[in-house]
């Protein structure tokens, strides 16, 4: 097979079918009829396709889309005598929560009272901890609850305080589908001496008991 000389050159016959190339730096793409290039980009930017029938163009990297989180803590010195009496004491419902929140990127923690509502469904990585102080052999930190109003304590932490009096702390974790609404809060119950009360919230330092949700990704079906 041999090839006419003549310009621009054919692509069915190796060339480009174009006379030059306008834009140094650009990146080479077929518009139908040539190879031609793109403009050229500035620094950190992506080359970014623009649909059927449209140059390619270099874009800006989009703004990240992540979903909601808050993360908050109770400050040292902070805190709320509860009973062994078996009573749930849900954290901050007295007003006692007098931390701090370290973000809360949707608005929608409530300080005075340790309360987060939903505000976008999805699945979320929940965190907490509480300090608890005074505790002595009599009695049992027997649950630590991270409550939901729709699907109720989706995770509990049964721990038997043994020994003498002294600071303990406990933790819990869980990821779970929520709904846009739902209030999320933190709750203990101490049982086993009903005349005896324990501390609860911040005691030694802060951060010692904190509350924090992550949205991870849309809900799970």
């Amino acid at each position: 097979m041999s090839y006419k000389r003549i310009s621009p050159q054919p692509i069915a016959e190796g060339g480009t079918n174009a006379t030059s190339m306008t834009d140094t730096d650009g990146v080479v793409y077929f518009d139908g009829t040539s190879l031609v290039t793109t403009t050229v980009g500035s620094s950190t930017q992506v080359l970014t396709s623009n649909g059927m029938g449209m140059a390619p163009t270099f874009q800006n990297i989009p703004p990240s889309t992540a979903g909601p989180a808050f993360s908050a803590y109770q400050a040292s010195g902070d805190s709320v005598g509860v009973t062994g009496s078996g009573t749930i004491f849900t954290v901050g419902s007295d007003g006692t929560w007098t931390g701090g929140t370290l973000f809360d990127t949707a608005g929608a923690f409530t300080d005075t009272t340790c309360t987060y509502i939903i505000p976008q469904s999805g699945v979320y990585l929940m965190n907490a901890q509480i300090e608890v102080f005074n505790t002595d052999n009599t009695m049992t930190v027997s649950n630590f609850f991270i409550n939901c109003s729709v699907f109720g304590n989706i995770r509990s932490r049964t721990v038997q305080v043994t020994g003498a009096a002294g600071r303990y702390t406990y933790s819990v974790a869980m990821l779970a589908n929520l709904i846009a609404t739902e209030t999320l809060n933190i709750s203990v119950q101490l049982s086993g001496a009903v005349s005896d009360t324990a501390s609860v919230a911040g005691f030694s330092a802060d951060f010692n008991t904190y509350f924090s949700a992550f949205f991870v990704m849309p809900l799970l079906s």
